[in-house]
């Protein structure tokens, strides 16, 4: 349940920091999402809409990239993605 609520944020020192950013999980997963997460690597962690966003609607980012087994979709985010690489 930890791992599944901690992100890797690369900090100053050039190594990899687990934090746990609690408006983060907010977002859902879905690969064909056009949202994406950034920031991951100098700091500024912020999510940019790849698309118009309406009110009310719900914005959903990509976790992992599009080779993220189902594996690690289960050991790090807690659940399993249909669409998700084989493997």
């Amino acid at each position: 349940l930890v791992q599944s609520r901690v992100l890797t944020v690369q900090g100053a020192d050039g190594r990899g920091h687990k934090l746990l950013i609690p408006w983060l999980d907010m977002f859902n997963h879905r690969a064909s999402s056009p949202h994406r997460l950034a920031g991951r690597t100098d700091g500024m962690l912020r999510v940019l809409a790849g698309a118009p966003v309406g009110a009310g609607e719900q914005v959903e980012i990509v976790y992992g990239t599009s080779g993220t087994s189902n594996a690690e979709f289960l050991g790090h985010y807690g659940f399993l993605d249909p669409a998700a690489a084989a493997a």
